[in-house]
């Protein structure tokens, strides 16, 4: 199983952050990064992902306009996507529920949180994979 992972986030430290644990994890064939949720778009018209890590406010697109984009697009539609934020309140939750996403992680975070995550997510696709085939 062949992964690519795309970290969308406004804030370089937790990008590279996120970047050296996925790199590190030695599962991940490429590891995109992207700054707000415009030039997130174009990657993600452009490439296939596995795992897309999205943060909720930035500038230019928000991730919630980067979700609305996934999902209406074939390609990506069935990434596994985490949501990160450090301003999760009931409305965001339910735009999450309402676009299925079965992953959120609060900010702040430390790697040992994030990597409890990505295991979580690495197991279920790893399951769906097997049921796939």
């Amino acid at each position: 199983m062949e992964l690519n992972a795309l970290i969308i986030d406004d804030e370089k430290m937790i990008v590279d952050s996120l970047h050296m644990i996925l790199a590190e994890s030695g599962l991940f064939k490429s590891i995109v990064q992207a700054s707000d949720g415009v030039d997130a778009c174009r990657k993600i018209d452009n490439q296939a992902f596995s795992l897309i890590v999205v943060d909720i406010n930035m500038p230019k697109m928000d991730g919630l306009g980067v979700i609305k984009h996934i999902k209406g697009q074939e390609i990506n539609n069935k990434a596994e996507i985490l949501l990160i934020s450090g301003g999760f309140n009931h409305e965001n939750v339910q735009i999450a529920s309402d676009f299925d996403i079965k992953y959120v992680l609060a900010k702040p975070f430390n790697a040992k949180k994030f990597v409890n995550k990505l295991t979580e997510i690495l197991k279920e696709m790893k399951k769906s994979q097997n049921f796939a085939a």
